[in-house]
């Protein structure tokens, strides 16, 4: 019995993420670096697309929230998501299109179809410097009923377009 409150007590802490209740990691966990340099628009809006792993099981997870890290430079827009076969963003100088199909991100779902099944976030940002950047993305979802949270390395740097 006391090695089993032990093993509990180990366990526990690296289960749940400083007490929030999230599990770090889960099915779209990566630890892939993956950075852009980009310019803004006149008006100093950049969209920035990054697609989402995909999901290896049958259940989809649903995205509860899409925190942009590090934030310096730069106001977050809107965060977005739309299905990346259907129109996909990369990086691009001022807002998606409005005839795309784009959505608020929060409650989107990851399908759970393998590599057919993604979901791509795209964030809008405003450049209020001389150099913006985003420092990291933390995803909170949820898949059945266990709720994840991971911690993406990707980055953003916006620079004003060059004079010509």
């Amino acid at each position: 019995m006391r090695g089993l409150v032990i093993l509990l007590a180990l366990a526990i802490p690296s289960l749940v993420a400083c007490g929030s209740g999230y599990v770090e990691g889960g099915p779209l966990a990566v630890d892939t670096d993956y950075g852009v340099e980009t310019h803004a628009d006149a008006a100093g809006v950049v969209s920035w697309g990054v697609v989402l792993p995909a999901i290896e099981s049958s259940e989809p997870a649903v995205i509860e929230s899409v925190e942009p890290q590090g934030v310096s430079g730069l106001t977050v827009l809107a965060v977005l998501a739309s299905d990346p076969d259907g129109m996909s963003i990369g990086t691009a100088r001022g807002w998606p299109s409005p005839s795309s199909a784009f959505s608020d991100a929060v409650g989107q779902t990851v399908p759970s179809d393998g590599p057919s099944g993604r979901l791509q976030i795209v964030l809008v940002v405003r450049l209020d410097s001389a150099e913006g950047h985003i420092a990291g993305v933390r995803l909170r979802y949820r898949q059945g009923t266990v709720r994840y949270e991971t911690a993406y390395p990707w980055w953003l740097t916006v620079r004003p377009l060059p004079a010509r």
